[in-house]
């Protein structure tokens, strides 16, 4: 993939300017702001790397109505999660968006179909992009099904990593292919690209017979039981209720909300058999320079399609 060619040049010495991207203009703010204090890392740091990641996670974004979260103040003070972009004000005249119902209320989601978009959301400070598992021209059937595994507090990333190896074996029986996800955060997810003909509710229930098997198999380290309070602290909670509409989950290439700047990113198998530690392992420099050396090692996502 080409490197964006984009018009006018970031300062962190100005507060804020007027970028100029692909014939769009995004008025920039408060690029000196701390979003990450620990790494010492700015506004100017998180629209730098939207800009750069954009050609990789555009295609992932592509269609597909977006939450976000929020940290004007950086990350150690509250964020809050936003649906509604009509509540902002002021929105830029070439924002695509898409209008929505949800039960007696209309919400209005930015979708991201151009650069400008994404470093206008880093500009709000939205360091968490949630993509809804269904694109606009078929929002009632995902194009893909995803098997959360996450960790409790007290399980061992080495349990995530051998449950993922039983989701494969178990997946691969049904003749599919998993893709992996770092969460950034504390698991891992594995996507399984669908042919988008599946309502919500039989995607739901195929990854919750998947999970349920896996958990039979390895009942001393996993669990689908829903309340928290009721887990295991040592156990890996397999989260199928991910599958549902209008949920969403960070999406690929996404920065996460926590002290090391970390981002959500794919492995390989055999990396993650034999290089991968924990799910904090690339953050927004090192990502960077992952995708232009090896590319987009999720790309078969949008490529591949299996049926249930």
């Amino acid at each position: 993939m080409k490197a964006l060619k984009r018009k006018g040049v970031i300062k962190l010495t100005k507060k804020s300017e007027v970028l100029n991207i692909q014939g769009k203009e995004v008025y920039l703010t408060n690029l000196t702001k701390i979003i990450w204090p620990q790494k010492k890392l700015t506004k100017f740091h998180l629209i730098k790397y939207l800009l750069d990641i954009y050609p990789y996670i555009s295609p992932h974004l592509k269609d597909r109505p977006l939450v976000m979260t929020r940290y004007p103040d950086g990350i150690n003070n509250k964020g809050f999660y936003q649906k509604d972009i009509s509540k902002i004000g002021n929105l830029p005249d070439w924002l695509t968006t898409v209008d929505l119902s949800s039960g007696d209320e209309t919400i209005r989601y930015v979708i991201v179909d151009h650069p400008a978009t994404l470093v206008w959301l880093g500009n709000l400070a939205a360091i968490e992009l949630h993509p809804w598992l269904s694109r606009i021209n078929n929002l009632e059937k995902p194009d893909y099904v995803v098997f959360d595994l996450d960790p409790m507090p007290d399980a061992e990333f080495s349990k995530v990593k051998r449950l993922a190896f039983e989701f494969k074996k178990l997946i691969e029986q049904y003749s599919q292919k998993g893709y992996l996800k770092l969460t950034g955060s504390s698991g891992l997810q594995i996507f399984v690209p669908l042919q988008p003909k599946y309502t919500y509710s039989q995607v739901r229930e195929y990854a919750k017979s998947i999970s349920e098997e896996i958990v039979r198999e390895n009942f001393k380290i996993a669990t689908i039981e829903r309340s928290v309070r009721k887990r295991d602290s040592k156990k890996v909670y397999l989260d199928y209720l991910q599958n549902v509409k209008g949920k969403t989950i960070s999406t690929i290439y996404g920065p996460r909300a926590n002290s090391g700047a970390f981002v959500s990113a794919p492995v390989t198998w055999d990396e993650l058999e034999k290089n991968v530690a924990t799910s904090k392992t690339y953050d927004l420099f090192s990502v960077v320079d992952r995708v232009k050396q090896f590319g987009d090692l999720f790309e078969s996502v949008l490529n591949e399609k299996y049926s249930l």
